[in-house]
């Protein structure tokens, strides 16, 4: 589960880093994988990097108490820094108890400077920890965390953004940021908070449910570094005017590299403005060469049910003044098959840019026809979009 895919310049090479868990045993590990033929051909799965394991391939055992979880990937693409080219991991690593409880769940990087096309599992990973264990915690606080996201500046620097998130349910209380000016040895002493005091207020219900539907939606977040103004832009669903227009998509952005943040803005808005209503969730962020920024995420507006779905997005060549399109064709309900049940419906969206075209991707189940779990469907759609 949960692969992410980035290109690296230097290597000119595609990588994908993946999630493997089995339901039948305690393993789990962070998988790297790289393509050098377009994404046409990819490493074999026993030849995977191992960015980070709970498996000893030298002992056969297994540590149960450590689950690794929620992996992103991004590469260093300037020319100029002195980490040109080095793969940046995130992930977050769980820490249970015998009786399933996580006392502490803290973001971890692992980065590396070369992977052997041949045989990527020979890579050595460095490994940070970017926030402390805390053995014996409550599983709350600052060494509980989840949606890392990492992006590099135009100058190298390292920056992670993630979400203070109990280990033990679905609550997420603040959001911050750590930055790494050394190619990720080392992070701030204290960390930077985005959202400001009375701006965000998560999903009260502590298995993120969304009111009428079952499915899982959780605050996945969207964090992107802009390659032309170097702007860097933090987007997340929002509760705090749910009792008038749902769960919003809100965005703030830093002009001093994530230092210091803008006020809280909605920008899953109506013509006129006002936030879009009924709920909006799963954004995901990046900009044209022109510097525009460009948001897509799931939206329910156009039900007076709040069910249906359909994917829109927002542009801003200010990160201030936002316009909503929907570019979806159909809406879908994600109450048919199996996402009754409250199975995942899926935790992100994704979006990218190249010089000349927009390519917006995301989870449609509109060919699900057959309400008995275990039938329905989702297919990955996309409007390519130039400009």
């Amino acid at each position: 589960g949960d692969p992410w895919f980035a290109y690296s310049l230097r290597d000119r090479a595609f990588y994908m880093v993946q999630l493997c868990f089995f339901r039948s045993n305690p393993a789990s590990e962070v998988q790297l994988y790289k393509s050098v033929d377009n994404g046409q051909t990819w490493t074999p799965g026993s030849q995977s990097g191992l960015v980070a394991s709970n498996f000893n391939y030298t002992s056969g055992t297994t540590d149960s108490s450590v689950f690794h979880d929620n992996n992103q990937v991004t590469v260093d693409n300037n020319l100029h820094s002195r980490h040109y080219g080095r793969i940046y991991v995130t992930h977050v690593k769980f820490h249970m108890e015998p009786n399933a409880f996580s006392d502490y769940c803290p973001v971890q990087l692992d980065y590396t400077d070369n992977v052997p096309t041949f045989n990527p599992r020979l890579t050595v990973f460095q490994h940070t920890a970017v926030v402390p264990d805390q053995p014996g915690g409550p599983g709350t606080g600052r060494s509980a965390n989840q949606w890392p996201r990492p992006q590099v500046q135009g100058d190298g620097t390292l920056d992670l953004a993630y979400a203070l998130e109990d280990c033990n349910t679905g609550l997420d209380h603040h959001f911050e940021m750590q930055k790494s000016s050394d190619g990720g040895r080392s992070f701030l002493t204290h960390p930077v908070q985005i959202d400001h005091p009375g701006e965000y207020v998560d999903n009260p219900d502590l298995g993120d449910l969304l009111p009428p539907t079952k499915f899982r939606a959780p605050d996945s977040t969207g964090f992107w570094n802009n390659s032309k103004t170097g702007v860097l832009g933090f987007a997340y669903q929002n509760s705090r005017n749910r009792a008038t227009s749902g769960t919003n998509i809100s965005y703030e952005q830093s002009m001093d590299g994530g230092l210091t943040w803008s006020k809280m803005r909605y920008i899953s808005i109506t013509k006129s403005g006002a936030p879009a209503p009924n709920d909006q969730f799963f954004p995901s962020l990046t900009n044209l060469s022109n510097g525009t920024w460009v948001a897509i995420w799931y939206d329910r507006r156009n039900d007076p049910h709040n069910t249906r779905i359909e994917t829109f997005e927002g542009t801003s060549e200010d990160g201030v003044n936002w316009t909503n399109r929907d570019i979806s064709t159909k809406s879908w309900d994600p109450n048919l098959g199996f996402f009754a049940s409250g199975a995942f419906l899926g935790d992100y969206l994704g979006v990218a840019a190249s010089s000349k075209f927009v390519y917006p991707t995301w989870a449609d189940g509109r060919t699900t026809q057959i309400r008995r779990t275990g039938i329905g469907n989702t297919d990955i759609f996309t409007d390519v979009e130039p400009y």
